[in-house]
């Protein structure tokens, strides 16, 4: 319609009022969405930063159990010949599952209760300190023997058992 008096078009029914209300809840909404989302991913970054950052220190014993191995002094051994590496301060090398070093120490102090002969292991102590505590399984190598596996419970409770040689 037209309204020849104001010269303007007139309607029957006055303009519908603009519902903002809806805008608001969807924006509302889209934001505690956002804010949710981001609490989850802020919370699971910090748990895995704090799993991360979990170190603890793997202990262990190596035993040199081939006879006519080992050379006594006392009560501490050492190995001679093809296992002369095997002595106090030989490396220690942990790896996690895919092989990369994560941490290093040393073999520690050596016992053998036989003191005259060579029949009696060597037994060698280690604790290799700051180890991530992330990983299930952990490689440990002493000297360049090879890597032996542990379950992260043996090696975090210090159960950790190597050997070499024969008997």
């Amino acid at each position: 319609m037209y309204d020849h008096s104001s010269g303007q078009a007139s309607f029957p029914y006055p303009p519908a009022k603009r519902n903002r209300s809806g805008a608001l809840f969807g924006i509302a909404g889209f934001a505690a969405g956002a804010l949710l989302v981001g609490t989850v991913w802020a919370v699971s970054a910090n748990a895995t930063t704090a799993e991360s950052e979990e170190t603890f220190t793997l202990r262990g014993t190596m035993a040199l159990t081939a006879s006519g191995s080992t050379r006594l002094s006392g009560t501490s051994c050492a190995g001679t010949g093809g296992y002369s590496d095997i002595r106090e301060g030989a490396s220690v090398t942990v790896y996690d599952p895919q092989g990369a070093v994560i941490a290093i120490g040393q073999l520690g102090s050596s016992y053998s209760s036989e003191t005259s002969t060579y029949t009696q292991p060597c037994t060698f102590s280690f604790a290799v300190t700051n180890v991530p505590g992330q990983h299930r399984f952990y490689q440990v190598e002493v000297s360049r023997r090879g890597k032996v596996t542990s379950e992260r419970d043996a090696a975090k409770s210090g159960s950790v058992s190597l050997s070499l040689g024969m008997k």
